[in-house]
């Protein structure tokens, strides 16, 4: 008998044991034995110094070159450009410049009209015979 009772005092004091572990923060708390935070005040103060501008936005020089080969992409020019913007203003109303210069308004209309961003000798010729 005496052995059981010290094996449910052990079992009693590791089961208050683990109680007190992990909630020794609100035992802490409602002892008044815990630490406050600082208190903060929604009041702005006039002591607040201006936030700093952000930095200007930089949007890089694209370089044009004759893109002769495929595949056609931002920063290519030439006559196959511009019939292909003539061809997303045509058929997709892309409301694009044709002006024979692959930028990124072109980009994103061959997106918008569901093309990706490069397009193919198959894509070039799907879009300069396309009609709408």
């Amino acid at each position: 008998m005496n052995k059981k009772k010290k094996i449910i005092a052990i079992i009693i004091v590791a089961i208050i044991g683990t109680i007190v572990f992990w909630k020794r923060a609100w035992i802490k708390e409602k002892l008044g034995m815990s630490e406050k935070p600082a208190e903060t005040t929604d009041k702005p103060t006039d002591d607040i110094s201006p936030r700093p501008s952000p930095p200007a936005v930089i949007t890089p020089k694209i370089i044009y070159k004759n893109c002769d080969t495929s595949p056609m992409k931002l920063g290519c020019k030439g006559d196959r450009v511009k019939k292909v913007q003539e061809s997303l203003n045509r058929n997709f109303k892309a409301g694009l410049v044709a002006d024979g210069y692959f930028g990124p308004a072109t980009e994103k209309a061959l997106v918008n009209a569901g093309y990706k961003k490069e397009l193919g000798v198959f894509d070039i010729v799907r879009l300069m015979y396309l009609k709408s």
